[in-house]
């Protein structure tokens, strides 16, 4: 009886010690960015574009001055996502850290970044947390 008592105990602890590891691994270890492009004359949504994504640690508001550093996320280099119908765009399983997005034409990444609103004033680096999605909302794109 004893004996029986105790496989039971020790298989419910198992159980328990099983369900728990699962539990603490489904915990979202990636944020996301996503937001909307619109252009700024005309206000239609800017489709057809080709996003990519650098890592940017932070911005030098003084000198307006950045660094950008190539990431390979998913196998992808650069990675990339593009804008839908709506101007909407949305980067996936980003690391813990700060980006930096860029348009991209014909394979080559042009132009300045997309800037969003920062602590002290428009930033190009926007910072991601672990199980967070930043939205960063409607940007405005200037040529059609």
């Amino acid at each position: 009886m004893l004996k029986k008592l105790f496989h039971s105990v020790m298989t419910l602890l198992m159980i328990f010690v099983l369900y728990s590891s699962v539990l603490a691994g489904s915990e979202q270890q990636t944020g996301e960015i996503k937001g909307m492009l619109i252009y700024k004359e005309s206000a239609k949504p800017v489709t057809d574009l080709t996003l990519v994504i650098w890592g940017c640690d932070k911005y030098d508001y003084q000198n307006k001055s950045y660094t950008m550093t190539a990431i390979s996320i998913k196998g992808q280099f650069p990675y990339r996502t593009a804008c839908d119908d709506k101007g909407r765009f949305k980067f996936t399983d980003l690391p813990e850290g700060g980006y930096l997005i860029q348009q991209q034409l014909n394979g080559i990444s042009m132009g300045k970044p997309l800037f969003v609103d920062g602590d002290q004033g428009p930033t190009p680096c926007i910072k991601v947390q672990k199980g967070k999605t930043v939205d960063i909302g409607k940007v405005l794109v200037i040529k059609e």
